[in-house]
């Protein structure tokens, strides 16, 4: 099936609220689109990052990272409609993992959407969509991170990136970009840390 990605949308709030009010307790990925009918590519994006934000059970991150891939590398591409594989259409979903989370989340984004409207319009052109495109595709290669925890800050991210393509509202996608700058320059000095002390604790701790 295919999401459209410039259509206009339903309060974020309303997608979360529908998706945790259906009945059944596992869905496909198929169904969890079907719940955004022709909203948008940025909504879909929310509704598998978002729940990231919760505990979850292990295998969860590969489940909803796997979808996240599909539609954030389509956004970078500038493509217009989600495709996804049949193969990535069919993975389950336990809903009943989420649908706590999901409930409480409407809420808090609902107070939250007074707030969001459409403004900095320079970062929410088609070329400024396809950039945060590349960047969500990255933060969404991290969630198969095996390390605790940190899947949390890319997720947090994807979420506020895709609220601000949903709402065109430019203060969320600056959120989104202050988040990614402070990822990168944590990596940066982890890694430069490493290399400056990682022998010497190699060498401390097998004695050589």
């Amino acid at each position: 099936m295919t999401v459209t990605a410039t259509q206009d949308l339903e309060p974020p709030s309303a997608i979360l609220r529908a998706l945790a009010s259906d009945p059944r307790t596992e869905l496909r990925v198929t169904d969890i689109l079907a719940h955004l009918g022709d909203r948008a590519l940025a909504g879909a994006m929310l509704v598998f990052a978002l729940p990231i934000l919760a505990p979850l059970p292990p295998g969860s991150n590969f489940v909803l990272g796997i979808p996240l891939l599909a539609i954030t590398g389509q956004l970078m591409l500038g493509r217009s409609t989600l495709w996804l594989p049949e193969v990535i259409g069919r993975k389950q979903v336990r809903l009943e993992t989420f649908r706590s989370f999901l409930r409480k989340a409407a809420d808090r984004v609902e107070r939250f959407e007074r707030y969001m409207k459409p403004r900095h319009r320079m970062l929410c052109t088609p070329r400024a969509d396809r950039i945060v495109g590349a960047a969500c595709f990255v933060l969404a290669l991290l969630l198969f991170l095996p390390l605790p925890f940190a899947s949390l800050v890319p997720a947090l991210a994807l979420s506020l990136f895709a609220l601000g393509l949903v709402k065109r509202d430019g203060v969320l996608i600056a959120a989104g970009w202050l988040i990614v700058i402070l990822v990168l320059v944590t990596t940066q000095l982890v890694t430069m840390a490493l290399a400056e002390h990682g022998p010497g604790l190699v060498s401390d701790i097998f004695g050589e």
